[in-house]
């Protein structure tokens, strides 16, 4: 799962990662502007934080995969922030490595 993938695999109930899956992240971009050129407190950002909220993330995630990667890149989250930000219902054991991610 990537980019808007990762926002509808979030809105699940149940959400499970099998071993080396890959998530990716990364920003928004509008027609001459980037997320990041945003302040924190702008009302572009609150359909964003709305969805997040909705399906019960927390928010701090949302400000994560904004400043993870630029919207023309991809991060791909590794074990430990998927486990920090609950992105599994369950705890993961071990996701696919930076380097997995980029050749699939």
């Amino acid at each position: 799962m990537a980019s808007g993938g990762t926002d509808l695999f979030c809105a699940g109930v149940q959400r499970v990662l099998e071993p080396r899956a890959c998530g990716g992240v990364h920003s928004w971009a509008a027609e001459d502007f980037t997320a990041t050129d945003l302040p924190r407190s702008d009302p572009g950002y609150d359909r964003y934080l709305d969805y997040y909220s909705d399906i019960n993330m927390v928010g701090p995630f949302y400000w994560f995969i904004s400043a993870t990667a630029s919207a023309g890149n991809m991060h791909w989250v590794t074990t430990e922030e998927a486990n920090q930000y609950n992105v599994s219902t369950h705890k993961l054991a071990l996701l696919g490595t930076q380097a997995d991610c980029n050749t699939r």
